[in-house]
């Protein structure tokens, strides 16, 4: 229904591709999912839809984040992949990885859960990624391929310039009608929105 009714996204003024979670393997559909960086590795391949450096992030969190601000910093440090980190960690974000930075921001130590943590570790991925398109290339073609844990990690692995963005996130999940209403009033109303009525969802 979305393919249907936004399409192509010329209507908007906007260009829109879609990788969905299954695909046609001749006359058969598969059940096949690709992942989110499978994903966009796929609609990239088919069809060079990204012509510069992007952006990735999920689909149902409000985000608190001026990403015009990451993506300058990703330029100007020249960066293979730049990761949205949250700051001050608390209680609900511990299930997260815990990510260490050296003094030029460089991404020196990934841990995958908080408590493997080590001295330095301030911060955790919030599943919000800028990338460059040369990142398509460490994706394999036609398999099941995760951002935070297959991708970031090869980049690493492999020294390429993986930064850290440091920021005061905060995410609220909007998984239901009442999560969007919430959410949407308090906007409207320009009040200090307080989260307590809306479950916080971390990435993983």
């Amino acid at each position: 229904e979305i393919v249907r009714y936004f399409g192509n996204g010329e209507r908007y003024g906007v260009c829109l591709s879609y990788s969905c979670g299954g695909d046609k393997l001749g006359r058969k559909e598969s059940n096949l999912t690709l992942g989110s960086a499978g994903g966009m590795a796929k609609v990239q391949r088919k069809t060079s839809f990204f012509d510069n450096d992007f952006v990735v992030l999920r689909d149902d969190p409000y985000i608190n984040l001026d990403l015009r601000n990451v993506v300058a910093f990703h330029k100007e440090n020249a960066a293979m992949a730049t990761i949205v980190l949250r700051k001050n960690v608390d209680t609900q974000s511990k299930q997260n990885r815990a990510i260490k930075l050296d003094a030029f921001h460089r991404v020196s130590a990934l841990r995958e859960h908080w408590w493997q943590s080590e001295s330095g570790m301030n911060s955790v991925d919030t599943g919000i990624y800028i990338f460059s398109t040369r990142v398509i290339d460490y994706i394999p073609s036609n398999q099941a391929y995760d951002c935070r844990s297959e991708l970031i990690p090869k980049l690493v692995n492999a020294n390429e310039k993986v930064l850290g963005y440091e920021s005061d996130l905060e995410s609220l999940n909007i998984g239901s009608m009442q999560d969007y209403l919430n959410v949407s009033l308090a906007l409207l109303n320009r009040a200090e929105y307080k989260p307590s009525s809306i479950a916080v969802r971390d990435s993983g």
